[in-house]
């Protein structure tokens, strides 16, 4: 079975996903894990493939410069902030795997579901979020997992 994880980077999330992609791994499942570029050389460093995811809709520069916008902030106004950029960020996954998934091929799609890019998927529209992977890799054997990254192994 070919399974994608999709996780934002951060090592918050990545650590913990990782150390379940490398689990499955170990049973013989062929994983890749797909986020953006910066994520490379963690996912590649824990022995996994990896797919860039979201560099396109949301290129490095400008998500730098929200983080920058975000460090001027303090309170309730940076939580806020961080949310609409949580917002952005969910998109511009979305719209990359809309792509990618059909190329990769993949059995089941694992999205880190306590991070806010994934859990703002759910939030503003889980059908037809959920609809267009399935509609677009058209497998019948696909599946869509919502995980969080408090794994237990």
């Amino acid at each position: 079975m070919k399974i994608a994880f999709v996780v934002p980077n951060a090592p918050g999330h990545l650590n913990p996903m990782t150390t379940l992609a490398r689990r499955l791994q170990s049973r013989n499942h062929d994983v890749v894990v797909m986020s953006s570029r910066g994520a490379a050389p963690l996912v590649r460093a824990a022995d996994l493939s990896f797919v860039p995811c979201g560099d396109e809709e949301l290129p490095a520069e400008r998500l730098n410069e929200l983080l920058g916008q975000l460090s001027k902030l303090q309170g309730q106004e940076a939580a806020d902030f961080t949310m609409r950029v949580a917002a952005v960020v969910a998109e511009a996954m979305l719209k990359s795997l809309l792509k990618i998934l059909p190329e990769t091929e993949v059995d089941g799609v694992i999205l880190d579901g306590d991070s806010r890019c994934c859990s703002v998927l759910c939030r503003i529209s889980p059908n037809a979020a959920c609809h267009s992977l399935h509609t677009r890799v058209k497998r019948a054997s696909f599946r869509l997992l919502w995980a969080y990254t408090v794994v237990y192994v």
